[in-house]
């Protein structure tokens, strides 16, 4: 069935690269089938109707008295529901109004809350209460603005939101200290942390001192013990010379070929062995120090 209009389709095919052409062509082929579908419905005695019409030409129709009973039923309905949820978000709210006073009193006050990774006690100060109202106001959520604090009421830490809830905590009575005994503690700690500092400072001159010496000594050490392997060489050296001087005297040459006599002699009664070897005299080997 022809179901476009010729606007509509015109309209979708401007964008076409070959628009003018294309234009032409589907305006000669939908007023052929126009054509033909009015004399289609001419021959058979069949006419389009047009089933919308506007709703100013629609006659408006009396409710009737069933029909106005049952909207002031439903009326009556929806005021008595909103009257119930207001009364029911009134109740939450007293049954929650002691819970939300308590927790806006803890604003400044000292708490003492409990560090399970540490298992100690945390000195807390609450800065802020921020109360959220969850699920359309039936229930709310309470969370705590906590400043970490010493043992003199000193920031110790950045602030954080803890909800007290999901942890062991009590309120402290804790007071912050008088400021003059504050003041006289304080300049007793500075005194402290000055005479720690210099007792600090003189045991780190007395370590210095001690690795100089240290150093020093193992300094000397090492030139001792180079000096002494220097003089061991030289007065080997001077040994082997000594010896090798000594050699060409005619006592000891005499003393020699007696030696070298009764050697041959042994060797020759079987005394000796063949493979005796006799080193001649000569420079002193280079002989390593640590041997």
């Amino acid at each position: 069935m022809w179901r476009r209009s010729v606007t509509q389709r015109l309209f979708e095919l401007q964008y076409h690269e070959d628009g003018v052409s294309m234009i032409t062509r589907e305006s000669t082929r939908l007023a052929s089938d126009l054509r033909s579908t009015q004399g289609f419905a001419e021959e058979t005695g069949t006419r389009r109707r047009r089933r919308s019409r506007v709703a100013s030409q629609t006659p408006l129709k009396p409710p009737t008295q069933e029909e106005l009973a049952v909207q002031k039923k439903q009326e009556a309905h929806a005021r008595r529901v909103r009257q119930s949820l207001k009364k029911y978000l009134r109740r939450k709210r007293e049954a929650l109004k002691p819970k939300v006073e308590a927790a806006k009193k803890c604003a400044g006050r000292s708490l003492e809350v409990f560090d399970e990774d540490n298992n100690t006690w945390k000195h807390m100060r609450v800065n802020r209460v921020d109360v959220k109202w969850l699920e359309g106001g039936v229930t709310c959520r309470i969370r705590y603005e906590v400043q970490p604090v010493d043992d003199m009421e000193r920031m110790s830490g950045p602030p954080y939101w803890l909800d007290l809830e999901d942890c062991r905590y009590y309120i402290s009575q804790r007071v912050a200290p008088d400021p003059e005994t504050r003041k006289i503690w304080e300049h007793n700690e500075a005194e402290a942390a000055i005479a720690d500092a210099r007792a600090y400072l003189a045991l780190v001159e007395v370590d210095n001192r001690r690795l100089k010496r240290e150093a020093k000594e193992k300094e000397d050490t090492h030139k001792f013990e180079e000096a002494k392997k220097d003089a061991v060489k030289r007065k080997r050296r001077e040994a082997y010379a000594e010896a090798a001087g000594l050699m060409t005297t005619r006592a000891v040459k005499t003393l020699t070929k007696m030696k070298a006599k009764n050697v041959v002699e042994e060797m020759r009664a079987g005394l000796t062995p063949i493979s005796f070897f006799i080193k001649k005299p000569g420079p002193p080997p280079e002989v390593d120090s640590r041997a």
